[in-house]
Order: C-alpha cells, then structure tokens, then sequence
C-alpha cells in the first residue's frame, strides 16, 4: 500500500512534532537532573563543612581551654615565686641582723685583719728565704684564709640592713602611751580602726596603719600652718 504525498507529509509532521516533544522532554529532564544534582551536592557539601567546622570549633574550645589552664598555673607560679623571693630577702635580712647583733664588726676588725694579711706575708717570705718551704706555703695559707675573713666582713657590713620594724618600734617608742598592772602591760595610740580587724590584720598591719595616720595628719597640720 502506498502512502499518499499528503498522508507522507502527515507523517513527516508526526515524525518530527515526536522528535521535537522527546527533545524538550529530554532538555527538562536533563535541566531537572543537573539542578537536583547541584542541590544535592550543594547540600553534602554544606554538612560536610559544618561537620569540619564543629569539629574545628571543639578543638579551638579545647585549645582555648588548656591555655587558660596554663596562664592561671602561670600566674599562680610567679605568684609563688614571688612570695618565696619575698619570704627569701625576708630571712637574709633577719640573718644579717641576728649576725650583726650577736657578733658586730667594726672597720677596725676589718683593718686588723688586713695588717695579719701583711705580716703573714712578711712570715712566708722570711721562711722562703730560710729554705723552710712548708712553713712559707703555711703561712701563705693562713693569709689568703685571713684576707677572705676581711672581704666577707666587709660584704656582710655592705648587706647590713636595719630590722624592718625598727621602724615601728621608734614609732611607738616617741607617739604611743603605755600602764601597767598586777600582770599586764598596755600599749596604746590613736588608730583609725576603720577596715581593720584584730582577727585578720597583725598588729604590724595595725601599728602601720596608726603611724601613716599619724604622718598624715602632722603633713596636714603643716600645710595648714603654712597656709595660715
């Protein structure tokens, strides 16, 4: 059966309104594809960097948390050695003062000690020329131990500090008032007590206390003095 030219070109028509319908089909479902693919991968991409990132912000907080950890032990350790060098000049001072007061020594000593130095030479080297070598390295001996007894005097005189409540104690001696009674002895003077407590405070704190009042109000007095 032949097809008629009409009926052909009917088919013609049919074959490419199909060709053209599968090819629009075809660009929507490829447009559809590619832009549910690129949402997809959008999306696993989004998780997996908010995954990395939590990951990363746990271990900037873990970081920041060690290093506060470290800076307080290092605060708390300069607080330590800072009280320990305190503590340290504390004592020295005490020492020197003890060392002072039980044996003192005076310029004097310190000279006397230079003249057996000298004479100490003068044995060795008439003990050299008498060919009596062990008696000369003797006195030798003797004379670098007495000429480092010299030097540690005059370094212990060059330390010697005065009593850190010395102070306090002349203070007291020249402003406060004292009596006593059967058994005890009272000491007393003009104290501010406003922020002390005789619980926490020592009494250095609170003799310190009295006697900065005491400077301030003589400073005050003589401005006043001066201004009048």
């Amino acid at each position: 059966m032949e097809l008629t030219t009409a009926q052909q070109c009917a088919l013609l028509v049919m074959l490419a309104t199909s060709a053209l319908a599968c090819f629009i089909f075809y660009s929507i479902g490829l447009r559809t594809g590619r832009d549910a693919g690129k949402k997809q991968g959008a999306d696993s991409a989004a998780a997996t960097w908010e995954k990395l990132l939590q990951a990363k912000n746990v271990a900037n907080e873990d970081l920041q948390a060690q290093l506060d950890a470290r800076t307080r032990e290092a605060m708390t350790l300069r607080s330590n050695i800072r009280s320990e060098a305190d503590d340290h000049a504390q004592v020295e001072r005490g020492l020197l003062n003890r060392l002072a007061a039980t044996s003192p020594l005076s310029d004097e000593d310190h000279a006397v000690l230079i003249d057996v130095v000298a004479k100490l030479e003068l044995a060795a080297d008439t003990f050299a020329g008498l060919n009596a070598h062990d008696h000369a390295r003797f006195s030798r001996h003797l004379q670098a131990q007495v000429l480092d007894m010299a030097e540690r005097i005059k370094k212990a005189q060059a330390n010697t500090q005065p009593h850190p409540d010395s102070e306090l104690i002349d203070w007291l001696d020249m402003d406060a008032g004292f009596s006593f009674d059967f058994q005890t002895a009272h000491l007393y003077f003009d104290c501010n007590p406003e922020g002390l407590n005789p619980v926490t405070n020592s009494l250095r704190e609170i003799v310190r206390r009295a006697m900065d009042q005491a400077a301030r109000e003589d400073f005050d007095a003589a401005d006043m003095e001066d201004a009048a």
